[in-house]
């Protein structure tokens, strides 16, 4: 879905959707890019309503973003070409029926080797937060839970998935040039 513009399926009640994304990092990330990150990441969310969570693990970023879908797509044009990352495949995009990081604009916690970041503060609510995601039994809980549990490697079999689709509708659009020659 790399370069895909549209807004997360429609079709509940609240209008809200979710996007989750995976990058790398294009050079080593400090605590102090993080809340430089961060301080801007959050003011731009609260502006468009968007709540979620940032989780970063041994240069890798996972992205959490709810909200409203036209505001999503709006924020998420300004995260695609950060300087910051690289790389980035979009995992899930789905309705949701009711927002799960409703406390933050956007948490954030480090995740893996390093052990929890300053910024994570909030890690007892935070942790809560993710148990109430997984409760939720999407793609997206599922993918964002790996991620905080077991870091970035356990998302390996998503991009997998992901990669091989990819392969496919290549493939397929080959074929289909190919029968148009």
């Amino acid at each position: 879905m790399q370069g895909d513009t549209t807004a997360p399926a429609g079709g509940t009640r609240t209008g809200l959707g979710v996007i989750v994304y995976i990058s790398k990092a294009s050079r080593p990330v400090t605590h102090d890019d993080l809340t430089h990150l961060l301080g801007h990441a959050r003011q731009r969310n609260e502006k468009e309503g968007i709540t979620g969570v940032l989780l970063y693990a041994d240069g890798s970023f996972m992205q959490y973003l709810e909200g409203p879908a036209d505001a999503l797509m709006r924020v998420y044009a300004v995260i695609k070409p950060h300087p910051l990352h690289f790389g980035l495949i979009d995992l899930v995009r789905e309705p949701i029926s009711a927002r799960v990081f409703t406390e933050w604009s956007m948490a954030c916690h480090w995740v893996g080797a390093s052990g929890a970041s300053p910024l994570s503060a909030n890690y007892e609510l935070l942790a809560s937060r993710m148990a109430a995601a997984v409760s939720r039994k999407s793609a997206a809980s599922e993918l964002l839970s790996k991620f905080w549990t077991e870091g970035r490697d356990a998302v390996a079999p998503a991009l997998s998935m992901h990669s091989q689709a990819r392969l496919r509708r290549r493939q397929a659009v080959a074929i289909d040039d190919d029968a148009a020659d």
